[in-house]
Order: structure tokens, then sequence, then C-alpha cells
């Protein structure tokens, strides 16, 4: 009994539910190197922890299925929250200028909903696999 609980506690951690028919795979570099693409809709629970547990099963199934996988690295970047320099932006477009705050207009009293990110660039509204990018990315 006790040999049993002590190597039941070391079990491994259950699979996360993760969803991949959404990736996209390009070979780029002559084949040394894939991208994948749509990796943000992967896990289904959209948590980090999420994210990291659909990496690990995705690593797994790649090592175990290609003998040829020296290594795999994520190359995504984290959407950054930059509310500091869209107040200008929007306001005026010149760098710390805010005529509609300077103006006293600064929506108080208004109720609005709004939930914003960032543009994923290969959105199928931005990118087109036949004719390349739709739009201009840094």
């Amino acid at each position: 009994g006790e040999a049993w609980n002590r190597s039941s506690s070391q079990a491994a951690p259950p699979r996360p539910a993760c969803d991949f028919t959404g990736l996209a795979l390009e070979a780029t570099d002559g084949g040394q190197f894939v991208v994948v693409t749509g990796w943000d809709q992967v896990a289904v629970s959209r948590t980090e922890s999420g994210h990291e547990g659909c990496l690990a099963v995705l690593v797994q199934h790649l090592e175990e299925a290609e003998d040829e996988v020296v290594s795999v690295a994520a190359a995504t970047t984290r959407g950054k929250v930059r509310n500091d320099q869209a107040a200008w932006i929007l306001q005026s477009a010149a760098e710390d200028s805010t005529p509609f705050w300077d103006a006293g207009i600064d929506g108080s009293g208004q109720v609005i909903g709004f939930g914003d990110t960032g543009l994923d660039e290969y959105s199928c509204y931005f990118f087109d696999d036949e004719e390349g990018d739709l739009v201009e990315r840094s």
C-alpha cells in the first residue's frame, strides 16, 4: 500500500486541454526551421499555464515523431498594454500632446466598453498565404 501511494503521488500532471486544429506550420530557411502560427488559440483554457502545457505536449510529440528535431524554441512576443503611448497617439499623433484631455474632454460621466490586446498579423483578414503579407509589420 505505502509504495503504491508514494508512486501515485508522483504521477505525471494531467494533460492540458489543447486544440491544435488551428495551427499553421511553415518551413523556413530551407526547412531548417518551422514557424508555427495560431499558437495563441491552442490552449482551451487560454491561460499562460495552459499554453505552457500545450507547448510541452507539442514538443513531446515532435521529439517522438521526428528524429531530426534538435530543439524547439518559442519565438513569440507577449502583448503589452501601452496606454501611456496610446493617449497621445490617438489624440494628436504628436508625442505627449493630449489636446482632448487638455480641453477637459476626458470621458467623465460616459460609460463605454472596449477591449483590445493587439493585432494578430497572421489573421486571415491581414495575411494571404498566396500573396504574402497584406499589412506591413515590424
